[in-house]
């Protein structure tokens, strides 16, 4: 048998080997086991001082709970809100209407245009060359302003990849350089060697 304890529902008790609520001779009798004591004892300011002043008591921490705030309305409030009109919405509201396609232009290819541009049929310029010159524009841009901030005596670290190359789309998500600057992108280039891929597989299980 364990040795005896000297105190339940107090932090000595607990050190004293009362584990669990079920062992403690407190439980089920609205007093605190060992173990709340415990507990309590780490985190209650208060209760550590009075245990470690000797006044501590085994009863539970209550807290009081708080009353609602009844806010009551008066005679003229009540009047005024029983005689006020609400405004009721008129009229029907207007249908969604998406916006035409501007072709020609780099949006008309995020809209969506993508081949047989109306535009190029016109004999200008379609949706998607308006993109590849723009993302070019950029590409230049941004390499010039990248090469002005670098030192005389920068070498790269590593070899970049090479853009347009299905290798190439495990890092080129998009905008890629080889497409601004008239090539496939990286993605299409992968795309179409998992077709081509596909197809000779299909041919060598034919055989």
């Amino acid at each position: 048998m364990g040795e005896k304890v000297s105190a339940h529902g107090t932090p000595r008790g607990y050190d004293d080997g009362c584990r669990g609520s079920g062992a403690c001779d407190n439980h089920r009798t609205g007093r605190m086991t060992c173990t709340e004591a415990h507990v309590r004892y780490q985190g209650d300011y208060a209760y550590r001082v009075a245990v470690d002043a000797g006044t501590a008591t085994t009863e539970k921490e209550s807290f009081a709970v708080k009353k609602g705030r009844v806010i009551q309305e008066t005679k003229a409030e009540s009047k005024k809100r029983a005689t006020r009109s609400i405004r009721k919405a008129t009229g029907t509201p207007r249908p969604y209407q998406k916006k035409p396609i501007e072709h020609g232009t780099r949006r008309g290819a995020d809209n969506g245009c993508k081949t047989d541009c109306p535009n190029e049929v016109d004999g200008g310029i379609s949706c998607i060359d308006a993109r590849r010159a723009i993302m070019q524009a950029n590409h230049i841009t941004r390499q010039a302003k990248l090469e002005a901030s670098r030192p005389a005596d920068w070498k790269p670290r590593f070899t970049p990849f090479k853009h347009g190359t299905p290798s190439g789309a495990d890092k080129c998500k998009s905008e890629c350089p080889s497409e601004a600057a008239g090539g496939i992108s990286c993605m299409r280039a992968r795309l179409l060697y998992q077709r081509d891929r596909k197809a000779q597989l299909k041919l060598e299980a034919q055989k």
